[in-house]
């Protein structure tokens, strides 16, 4: 099973892990309680085939933003905060500048997009990049557990959800209907 140099590997996969889950978690919940309603409606203009993004730009940049949002902003810049700062006080790494760089442009974005209030835009590209996250930490313990078979399912999950949403749907389905949003259809 484990042994005792796999400790720091499993408590180090754990972290990242337990918070992503546990945001994911509480952004469901929150989804679920507050915002369902206006979350269908505005999933069904965003991935419907035929509609379009124009919903991020009503009334923009004028647009509240509701808690939960807040809440799903909030928490993931503490988190990659902590991952940035954390990283210092952690075991080194081969790819210790390549993450912390990761780390640094990933809060500029947030950042950004909450200075800039495209706040749903930005909720838009959270999800999606959040979403395959969690199954890279599984499959991460999974392998440090020596647990090889479940790597091998939950890596693949992994692989299989990254693909289809930071290959799929970010660009074709959310940056195009937004550019398109903002490109003026010629009218002959």
């Amino acid at each position: 099973m484990c042994t005792a140099l796999d400790a720091p590997k499993i408590a180090n996969t754990m972290f990242p892990a337990y918070y992503i889950f546990n945001g994911l978690l509480i952004l469901l919940f929150i989804l679920h309680l507050f915002w369902t309603r206006l979350i269908m409606k505005i999933a069904v203009q965003y991935f419907n085939a035929g509609e379009n993004m124009d919903t991020c730009w009503v009334n923009y940049p004028h647009q509240s933003v509701p808690s939960d949002v807040w809440w799903y902003y909030m928490i993931s810049l503490s988190f990659y905060y902590s991952l940035a700062v954390s990283q210092f006080f952690d075991v080194k790494r081969k790819d210790f500048w390549q993450m912390f760089l990761h780390h640094i442009c990933t809060i500029c974005l947030l950042s950004f997009s909450w200075i800039c209030n495209l706040t749903r835009i930005g909720t838009l590209v959270l999800l999606v990049h959040d979403c395959a996250d969690i199954f890279l930490e599984a499959a991460k313990m999974a392998k440090y557990a020596k647990f090889d078979k479940t790597c091998e399912i939950l890596f693949l999950a992994f692989t299989f959800l990254w693909l289809f949403t930071r290959n799929y749907i970010f660009p074709f389905w959310i940056i195009r209907r937004l550019v398109m949003c903002l490109v003026p259809t010629p009218h002959f």
